[in-house]
């Protein structure tokens, strides 16, 4: 099984570092890896903000970024199409608060739109 945790906009390792919390939000995922064959952590941040943080994470949680030249605001609608090939791979989509849900509401959508449950 493998899971995809939609961040919170504007939300990404580099913002949970700056403000103390990265350790306490990867344990949780990290202690998690075992239950699932990966991981998927779809962050806000680009790949110079958040690719230095990789090494704290479990082998099998995977990063997806932000482009660096699309808004975050504009992103959470666009990220299920810009991430579409780990998307239809996800069994469970989750995110932590309502503000990024519509990433998953239009992720669960195109994969219904390719046969996928």
């Amino acid at each position: 099984m493998k899971l995809g945790l939609i961040f919170t906009r504007k939300i990404s390792l580099a913002f949970w570092e700056r403000v103390g919390n990265l350790d306490r939000e990867i344990i949780y995922y990290n202690n998690h890896t075992s239950s699932f064959e990966s991981i998927y952590f779809f962050t806000h941040g680009t790949r110079a903000s958040d690719a230095p943080l990789r090494p704290l994470l479990a082998p099998n949680v995977r990063l997806f970024y932000r482009p660096r030249l699309i808004p975050t605001s504009l992103y959470v609608l666009l990220m299920p199409f810009i991430h579409h090939r780990a998307f239809r791979e996800l069994n469970i989509i989750k995110t932590n608060q309502m503000d990024s849900s519509w990433a998953g509401v239009i992720a669960g959508h195109t994969r219904w739109t390719h046969g996928r449950p």
